[in-house]
């Protein structure tokens, strides 16, 4: 949700800041996407029986979003994609429950899913455990940590050395707060 407010904010105040046209423009489809889907989604989200059929709504108005602003909702829809991976058999199974306690979803539309639900062997054994985590960093801080401690690594295995390296960058860092690449090729 921080994103959305940074994004919003950077757009409320893009004449001051001083952002160039096409700037202005990609942030106003970011802002519009947010204000009209994300926002409502986010804050329908407490509901824990509610969320099977506010996903499926969600991916729906994306993919009516289309009509509106193609790149925008597929980047969306790419990025739901993502969030995938932890469905297992066993949640798949659990949200289909969830579903039945949910003021959303009519009654027909429960004793059908409930129908459904009762045709499914339960499997001899289920195999509970943690999802596979995908191997991913969202965060740019996570990224740049990560390459920074990747380059350390290569650099040097010595932890002693890697430390004076490390003081040595943040004393230059405090000297030349404004160290320039132009500054470097004046030497």
């Amino acid at each position: 949700m921080a994103d959305v407010i940074y994004t919003n904010k950077m757009y409320a105040f893009h004449a001051s800041l001083g952002y160039d046209k096409a700037t202005i423009a990609a942030l106003r489809r970011v802002v519009q996407l947010n204000c009209l889907l994300y926002v409502p989604q986010f804050l329908k989200a407490a509901i824990g029986a509610d969320a099977p059929v506010n996903d499926l709504h969600f991916v729906k108005q994306l993919l009516r979003y289309r009509a509106v602003d193609r790149d925008v909702a597929d980047t969306a829809l790419k990025v739901l994609r993502r969030h995938g991976w932890y469905l297992t058999q066993e949640l798949v199974v659990f949200c289909s429950t969830l579903s039945l306690f949910s003021d959303k979803v009519d009654a027909d539309e429960k004793s059908r899913l409930a129908a459904r639900l009762q045709t499914f062997r339960v499997p001899a054994n289920f195999e509970l455990g943690i999802p596979d985590f995908p191997d991913v960093t969202n965060d740019v801080a996570e990224r740049g940590v990560k390459l920074v401690t990747d380059y350390m690594e290569i650099l040097t295995k010595d932890d002693t050395t890697r430390e004076f390296l490390l003081q040595g960058v943040e004393l230059h860092r405090r000297k030349f707060p404004d160290f320039q690449k132009n500054i470097a090729s004046a030497f």
